[in-house]
């Protein structure tokens, strides 16, 4: 069946002589995994820089359900990005971005909202002209609430500490070594409900903001199977610092 569907580039690599093997997250099916043949042919023109990590696409593609690898007829940009690619921080934190994206979603979470919050996400880190220094944070919170364990918002004063394991806020005089510090715990119930559009607003000092960001990656770690270590995080810490 041949199908035209949007999609998110969450991971590239090479593939013989001329190819490339992409997973890719689609407004149609979810993540699939596609193989795009000659785009690295000198010969034919190199049509490989259409199709980088974070590329916004509209595709033609040949789908079999049975498949788990899958073919592009046709592929074109959906927006052609003006600031990633020119900006170290954006470019830096777009890459952290998807590597959470890649590692988090898995082939069954098809769904409009999770596809519109990847596409609105990187179409909003490319526009935007305010601080982008609690972006990996507000994508990583919006991120859990679409593949189903989000943050609890039950914060009180007397559940002033978030605990990542429980995934809740809890009484402070319960010890644990998975609680947030008391501090960023405030922080972080203030972030649960921040757009992005208006987030360069709301200020948290920079060591709040890499304590969150590591908090979070234990977060994922502990509430979904094989998401592993973030390679970006070390990158992004000296970007953000």
């Amino acid at each position: 069946m041949i199908v035209t569907t949007k999609g998110i580039i969450l991971k590239s690599i090479k593939y013989g002589e001329t190819s490339l093997i992409q997973d890719i997250y689609t407004e149609a099916f979810g993540l699939k995994s596609y193989i795009v043949s000659g785009v690295r042919n000198k010969k034919k023109g190199n049509k490989s820089g259409l199709l980088q990590l974070m590329g916004l696409v509209e595709m033609v593609v040949y789908n079999k359900d049975n498949s788990s690898l899958n073919r592009i007829k046709e592929v074109k940009a959906a927006k052609l990005y003006t600031s990633i690619p020119f900006d170290v921080i954006k470019s830096t934190t777009g890459m952290f971005i998807t590597e959470v994206a890649r590692r988090a979603i898995t082939e069954n979470e098809q769904s409009e909202e999770l596809f519109r919050l990847l596409y609105d996400s990187f179409s909003y880190l490319d526009d935007t002209d305010h601080s982008i220094a609690l972006f990996p944070i507000l994508f990583m919170i919006k991120l859990s609430k679409e593949l189903g364990f989000s943050p609890a918002d039950n914060y009180t004063a007397d559940r002033p500490v978030f605990n990542i394991m429980e995934g809740e806020f809890i009484a402070d005089h319960i010890n644990s070594q998975y609680n947030m510090d008391a501090t960023a715990s405030q922080y972080f119930y203030s972030l649960l409900h921040e757009d992005f559009g208006i987030a360069h607003a709301f200020q948290v000092p920079k060591a709040i903001r890499l304590y969150l960001l590591e908090q979070l990656i234990m977060f994922y770690q502990l509430h979904l199977n094989n998401f592993g270590e973030i390679k970006s995080l070390e990158v992004i810490r000296q970007v953000l610092n």
